[in-house]
């Protein structure tokens, strides 16, 4: 009796032989296994965010495709699909936010580090990598995820109205009477804002 085949480890994918039988991968990423995220900066651990439980996992998928163009080298691809959503520090008002993390992207694989430099260079459509038989398609994911990120998240519309609080800085107490009544200013972002005005 012939023995069944063993699955593709996503974790040391063999991306030749992977991708010339067709293969498919598709997983679930939580939070603890993305030890990178957490650097970025803006993003929240999304225990510490309410309702954040439900954020911090993404699933994803993977596919590969091979051909064998006449007279040409031969393609290796991957398609790389993930999605989920991530709490961040929105940078207008300074609240918790959750974005969306949309990761659509295909990468060609070539025999060596010349042809990925070529490449690389003339396609603006895939990413190309170098061949490999130990590929991790999770650390992959957590690539893409990174740059799926904005740079600057923001509310579409936040719910402080940031603007119209600064517009009333100047009514605050100041802060001598404040010292007087033996009370410390706030320290907020808000209150080093309205510093900044006066």
């Amino acid at each position: 009796m012939a023995r069944l085949p063993a699955p593709a480890d996503p974790r040391k994918l063999d991306v030749e032989r992977w991708c010339r039988a067709g293969g498919t991968l598709e997983g679930q990423l939580k939070w603890p296994e993305l030890p990178r995220l957490p650097t970025v900066q803006s993003v929240l651990e999304p225990a510490s965010v309410p309702g954040g439980d439900a954020a911090g996992s993404f699933a994803w998928s993977a596919e590969g495709r091979f051909a064998q163009p006449v007279g040409r080298e031969p393609q290796w691809r991957l398609h790389l699909r993930a999605n989920g959503r991530l709490p961040m520090t929105c940078q207008r008002c300074l609240q918790p936010m959750l974005v969306a993390c949309e990761v659509d992207r295909v990468l060609r694989f070539v025999l060596n580090e010349q042809e990925a430099e070529s490449l690389d260079e003339t396609s603006d459509d895939e990413d190309v990598l170098v061949l490999t038989r130990s590929l991790d398609v999770c650390a992959l994911v957590e690539d893409e995820l990174i740059l799926s990120l904005p740079i600057v998240p923001r509310h579409e519309v936040c719910p402080l109205d940031v603007q119209a609080w600064l517009g009333q800085a100047d009514t605050l107490p100041d802060e001598p009477a404040a010292a007087a009544q033996g009370d410390e200013p706030e320290a907020t972002p808000f209150a080093a804002l309205a510093s900044l005005k006066r």
